[in-house]
């Protein structure tokens, strides 16, 4: 009794594991989804924006679209992106804190733009009740299949037995006919001798 429920408890373990491991898989593809989207959708957004601007403003200086893209990250987007003027030339240069977006040409400069890591994080999917029902599912099918494959493999054993001693039985059977098969020949035999011996000798 106690193997057998310690039997259970580690095919429930096992089955927790592969359940753990499914829903950590599925939530990390969930967050490069997620992810990818909103580098998509900011990037959009500022390419929108500095082109409205051209748009709007066709006299604007250069000074005046550097002046605009600075105003505009900072003021409408300064919870989520950093915007960094660099040299031409120069590479990207971020932080612990900033992951790099992408880089934005302005005439004969750039501007490097970097998603805040802590925005990121805040907006990544996190584990939900989907994801923890998906794990749960995974868990009992695992158990499941466990205790299918365990108990079939219980039963070919046992049935394997039971043909080894059936086959064991027959052997022993045969072996006991064969014996007395070969007793009986022997008894033919002798009776045979016996009654050539008890004729009368004829000259």
């Amino acid at each position: 009794m106690i193997k057998q429920t310690f039997e259970i408890v580690s095919y429930l373990i096992i089955a927790l594991f592969f359940g753990i491991i499914i829903t950590l898989i599925t939530d990390s593809i969930e967050n490069v989804a997620v992810e990818k989207r909103i580098r998509q959708t900011i990037e959009d957004n500022v390419r929108n924006a500095v082109s409205s601007f051209k748009d709007s403003a066709p006299d604007a200086t250069t000074a005046d679209e550097r002046a605009y893209i600075k105003k505009f990250t900072a003021n409408v987007m300064g919870d989520k992106i950093v915007a960094r003027e660099r040299s031409a030339g120069a590479s990207p240069q971020g932080d612990a804190d900033t992951t790099f977006l992408f880089t934005l040409r302005v005439k004969d400069d750039y501007f490097d733009f970097y998603l805040q890591n802590a925005f990121l994080k805040s907006e990544l999917a996190i584990l939900d009740i989907p994801d923890y029902i998906s794990g749960i599912v995974t868990t009992i099918i695992v158990f499941m299949f466990i205790l299918a494959y365990t108990e079939h493999k219980k039963r070919t054993r046992s049935l394997q037995q039971q043909f080894e001693l059936k086959h064991e039985e027959l052997r022993t059977a045969l072996e006991k006919h064969e014996a007395l098969a070969l007793l009986g020949r022997m008894s033919a035999a002798l009776a045979h001798e016996l009654k050539n011996l008890s004729r009368p000798y004829r000259t």
